[in-house]
């Protein structure tokens, strides 16, 4: 049972154990050791995506960026938002914020990669930034990010954490370059 808040619990069907194929994962890889140097990352909290044809490539639990391998990915097959269902193919479990990265990447074809972290400390509000706040019914909360993504690429999700959105590998390394 993957818990994705008190009241988010979503059942995971495992289809198979064995590890993606993706061409991607290079890519997410890279992306991620860009993260290893920004400032005040929680670094275990870090969860990478991409677009994978009609599935969402995405980082496990408890993700080691300094050693990322095929392993450390899942596919994820389908969501069922009202049903709570991710299914899912891979060696281990995906992280806690992927039936809302699912969603974000279901609604907006033009988004290809996000990227989720949290700050170790609860950062204020940032003026500039789009605010969502995890509260709520889970399809309420996806509306609220997906106004957020209207008016930029990135927006603050609940008190600590950035999404990060981008079409493109250039769009996510320009806004990971803004954080350090």
């Amino acid at each position: 049972m993957l818990e994705i808040e008190n009241h988010y619990q979503f059942n995971q069907y495992c289809h198979s154990k064995e590890e993606s194929n993706s061409p991607l994962i290079p890519t997410l890889i890279k992306i991620g050791k860009n993260l290893l140097d920004v400032p005040g990352i929680k670094k275990d909290s870090i969860t990478l995506a991409s677009r994978y044809g009609k599935r969402l490539l995405i980082t496990t639990k408890n993700l080691d960026l300094n050693e990322m391998k095929r392993k450390d990915f899942v596919e994820i097959i389908d969501v069922e938002p009202l049903k709570k269902i991710i299914l899912y193919f891979g060696p281990s479990i995906p992280t806690d914020i992927t039936a809302y990265l699912w969603m974000l990447h279901y609604a907006k074809k033009e988004i290809q990669f996000s990227v989720y972290f949290e700050f170790e400390e609860t950062k204020k509000s940032n003026e500039s930034l789009p605010f969502v706040e995890k509260k709520g019914d889970f399809l309420d909360t996806v509306k609220n990010m997906l106004r957020a993504i209207q008016q930029t690429s990135e927006f603050q999700f609940d008190k600590n954490a950035i999404i990060i959105t981008g079409q493109t590998i250039k769009d996510i390394e320009n806004q990971i370059n803004k954080k350090r």
